[in-house]
């Protein structure tokens, strides 16, 4: 076993290139939507009808009181132009009493400011209405004004024990799903030198000689499960000193589920490669599979975002689903390892399942030829 495993290790220093592109693909990726996640939303907004200044600027100050979007003035042609571009995602159309909301696509978010304007609008237009009832409607928003300022009653939001509520972190949720995406690639490559090996004739010479199979296949399984969790810690010691993302004290709690994800990523490229008849088809199979994990998962997206029961369905057989409930259970929302056990399951059963059917094939496909 390990005369096989420092014989992939030498194999590395050698050609290093391929565990360092994904590496540094994990890094910019991260960086690229990461940081970025926890950016206000921009949304253009341009002018439909001839409103005053006044009305305008009364608009435009009501929709920036959100932390999560930021309304920006612009002229009509610049707006379209820019959706049409694929630079923005909508734009917002003010008319004199209403609005209109133009995109080009229906994506998840747009929801969410949809939602937002509509509540903006329908405040303003019910403040409206009564201040046109009072005698004085001038000092009537002014009273308005002063009791929202300091209302009588609050609303304090708390998680269902009582605990204090706890948004959700995107910019953690990007940083795993990116990460986690990028070494099934490194260990899939790695996992496929086993068919190559045994094409070229390697495993005939290897098997006459001490090394027992089952040394063979540890050594290189070990060899690529290690070269996974080198790649998962080298990114979150990076983000977590150097680009300052909150892991806080679960650095340790993270590398155990990255380990254990890592276990089961090694089963399932095992089967994988049990699947496919050569280490080509292998090639091309394996870089279309894994890319739809994150999609069908819904790593890109936020909590709820995705609602096809047929994809939430699917999405439960794929090891990547828990592992990011395991890894943001732990980083954004502090839990147990008493909460986090369900999912711990599934990633090792899944990889119990996997090894055994993965292993079954390819010897089969070894008799076979």
């Amino acid at each position: 076993m390990l005369a096989v495993f420092m014989t992939q290790w030498v194999k590395e220093k050698r050609a290093p290139i391929l565990s360092l592109l994904f590496l540094a693909l994990s890094i910019a990726a991260a960086l690229l939507f990461g940081t970025t996640a926890q950016q206000p939303s921009t949304v253009d907004v341009f002018l439909g009808e001839e409103l005053s200044e006044e009305e305008t600027e009364r608009w435009m100050t009501l929709l920036n009181q959100s932390e999560t979007f930021v309304f920006q003035r612009t002229d009509e042609r610049t707006a379209i132009e820019k959706l049409e571009k694929g630079r923005s995602d909508i734009v917002l159309k003010l008319l004199k009493d209403d609005y209109r909301l133009i995109s080009a696509v229906q994506l998840p978010g747009l929801q969410f400011i949809e939602h937002y304007v509509q509540q903006v609008f329908t405040d303003e237009m019910q403040l409206r209405e009564t201040a046109e009832k009072m005698t004085n409607p001038k000092v009537y928003r002014q009273n308005v004004a002063s009791q929202m300022a300091d209302p009588p009653l609050s609303v304090d939001i708390r998680g269902l024990e009582g605990t204090e509520f706890v948004p959700h972190n995107m910019q953690l949720q990007l940083l795993f799903g990116f990460t986690l995406l990028f070494v099934m690639f490194t260990v899939g490559f790695k996992l496929n030198a086993i068919a190559k090996e045994k094409v070229a004739g390697i495993w005939d010479r290897l098997i006459v000689s001490p090394v027992h199979k089952s040394g063979i296949y540890t050594g290189h399984l070990l060899y690529a499960w290690t070269i996974g969790i080198v790649h998962v810690l080298l990114i979150f010691l990076l983000f977590h000193y150097v680009f300052s993302f909150e892991l806080n004290e679960h650095l340790i709690g993270l590398l155990a589920i990255s380990a254990l994800f890592l276990f089961t990523v090694v089963s399932m490229t095992l089967l994988i490669a049990g699947m496919t008849r050569t280490p080509e088809q292998f090639d091309m199979i394996f870089p279309v599979l894994v890319p739809l994990m994150p999609l069908i998962s819904g790593v890109y997206m936020p909590p709820g975002a995705m609602t096809n029961d047929g994809l939430l369905l699917l999405a439960e057989f794929l090891p990547l689903t828990h592992a990011m409930e395991a890894m943001l259970g732990l980083a954004v929302y502090d839990q147990s390892l008493t909460d986090l056990f369900l999912p711990l399951a599934k990633l090792l059963l899944m990889a119990v399942l996997f090894m055994g059917i993965g292993m079954n094939l390819v010897e089969r496909k070894a008799l076979r030829r």
